[in-house]
């Protein structure tokens, strides 16, 4: 249902069509919080609304994940 109900209208949405956190985008999920429109796959977006995990924790995720992946040396560098 989630994908088929998001399917019919994304075209008139402008959300990405994966999760912000993982990428995964067979279906996906509208998390609203704090004003807020956040894309989730059904496991993120289960973890914060069940209070497992906050959203902060997941923001703070992403940002340590893009950190480490610039640290790695496959990183793209604009510098030689």
């Amino acid at each position: 249902m989630r994908q088929k109900r998001y399917g019919l209208m994304g075209e008139h949405l402008e959300f990405p069509r994966s999760c912000i956190v993982c990428g995964f985008s067979e279906t996906t999920d509208i998390h609203h919080e704090r004003g807020e429109t956040y894309v989730l796959c059904p496991n993120h977006h289960a973890l914060i609304t069940r209070n497992i995990r906050s959203l902060n924790d997941v923001l703070q995720d992403i940002n340590l994940q893009r950190e480490e992946r610039r640290k790695s040396p496959f990183w793209p560098r604009s510098d030689p």
